[in-house]
């Protein structure tokens, strides 16, 4: 690509990145085109299916990887770093074996000093690599196992659970995917840090969000930067979107010309988001159109809404009104959640319409507990307590961009080695819990 002109350059970085995803695609994504086909098909009149689904098996981590080379690749087509020409380091960097799991998505230029350094022992990054693990497996096995039992009990019992405990499971559902994500992305991190390699972070206390575009910036962090560094800055840069501008502020005017062309340019960013999340129709209405609708309703009504705030005296600076905007915005997450965690589409849809039924809701919440093993006792429902007290107060201190680590490491050794104490237990006593896969290696 180096060696030829600017023209047939963009010719091979166009083919190169459409190759790429054309092979993630067919392995992943082809029942998601294949059930399209056969509802055009049914609504048409066609009688059977027009295509048969297939049952394709697809890399590890291929989502994770295709979006880390494709980053890379694009970063060297347009200047910002130089290609790798060890072909060991390039593979190095795609495979690196801590992020098979669940990401981060690495940029090159990021990682590739601390990733091809030379790395000697040191205590103090091996014993900051240990907490760090520590804590995302105390968020896995404390928290998330434990709540994730009560989505399972009220999603196999429709018949018992209905109704509200519908939303319940949605809101529950949030906390455990929360849990075991960021828990994995801490043992990532902290088995990076013993390596001696450094990592992006992925999570910054998302639950103290204000706003779902705050939310965005705070959950799978690396993800939304790729879209918007690659997918989002490509739109806005493309001749058509450009003509399209024009286009619409000639017709309509200067300023809601340019919203609407905002608004557009997000939904194509949005749209990648569902998509990319799995190959169902459930992620794209659930994972990508649902946040779209809300950040650009938010826009839209952004200065009635101050008027309103302003009528009603409020104070955006008071911690009130930040709880309030963090609670509004986590119940906005859960209902994308309920569409997450649903079979199919259809299923989502059926959740939502039985859960403004009071019928089926014949169980009391206490049964949640009674009926679960993972949480039934007092002990076990101690121990979750205290850990999502002890989160809790950790993701206070991320939010206010502290490192809670040092914070620890700055107490006296008594105080200091009680924490770390508190955690073993709450692990070890978290030991016997039903483990479940983590839910982002599916990707």
């Amino acid at each position: 690509m180096e060696r030829i002109d600017k023209h047939k350059r963009h010719i091979v970085a166009i083919s190169v990145v459409l190759l790429n995803f054309l092979i993630l695609g067919v392995l992943k994504y082809s029942n998601l085109v294949i059930d399209a086909v056969n509802l055009i098909g049914f609504k048409s009149g066609h009688s059977g299916e027009v295509l048969r689904r297939v049952n394709l098996v697809s890399p590890l981590a291929i989502s994770f990887y295709t979006l880390q080379i494709v980053g890379y690749f694009i970063d060297c087509y347009r200047g910002k770093i130089k290609r790798e020409t060890n072909i060991f380091k390039l593979l190095l960097f795609t495979c690196y074996f801590p992020m098979m799991i669940s990401g981060p998505i690495c940029r090159f230029d990021d990682i590739k000093h601390t990733l091809y350094g030379e790395n000697k022992f040191d205590y103090v990054r091996v014993s900051d690599g240990m907490k760090r693990i520590a804590l995302g497996v105390l968020k896995k096995f404390a928290i998330g196992n434990r709540v994730f039992s009560i989505v399972l009990v009220i999603d196999t019992n429709p018949e018992k659970y209905g109704g509200l405990y519908i939303w319940l499971s949605a809101i529950i559902y949030s906390v455990y995917l929360y849990m075991d994500f960021s828990g994995c992305m801490d043992i990532i991190c902290g088995v990076s840090r013993i390596l001696g390699v450094e990592i992006p972070e992925n999570f910054k206390a998302p639950f103290f969000a204000k706003s779902t575009q705050e939310f965005w910036r705070r959950w799978h962090i690396t993800l939304g930067a790729w879209l918007r560094d690659y997918v989002l800055d490509s739109v806005l840069k493309a001749r058509g979107f450009i003509n399209f501008t024009k286009l619409t502020i000639k017709k309509i005017g200067k300023k809601r010309g340019r919203k609407i062309s905002v608004y557009v340019s997000m939904l194509s960013v949005w749209i990648c988001m569902g998509i990319w999340h799995g190959n169902g129709w459930k992620y794209v209405l659930g994972e990508g159109l649902w946040y779209w609708f809300v950040i650009v309703l938010g826009m839209i009504l952004e200065t009635k809404l101050i008027k309103v705030r302003d009528f009603l005296h409020i104070n955006s600076e008071m911690k009130l009104w930040h709880i309030f905007q963090a609670i509004r915005t986590f119940c906005i997450f859960s209902v994308g959640n309920l569409f997450f965690k649903a079979e199919s589409l259809t299923s989502a849809i059926n959740q939502i319409y039985a859960s403004f039924s009071i019928r089926g809701m014949k169980m009391p919440i206490s049964s949640l507990i009674t009926n679960n093993k993972n949480i039934s006792g007092w002990m076990n429902l101690s121990v979750l307590i205290l850990s999502l007290v002890l989160v809790s107060f950790i993701d206070t201190v991320i939010y206010k961009e502290e490192d809670i680590f040092e914070l620890i490491a700055k107490r006296k050794l008594v105080s200091r080695w009680c924490i770390y104490t508190l955690i073993i237990a709450l692990i070890v006593l978290s030991l016997g819990t039903h483990s479940e896969p983590f839910a982002y290696a599916q990707f």
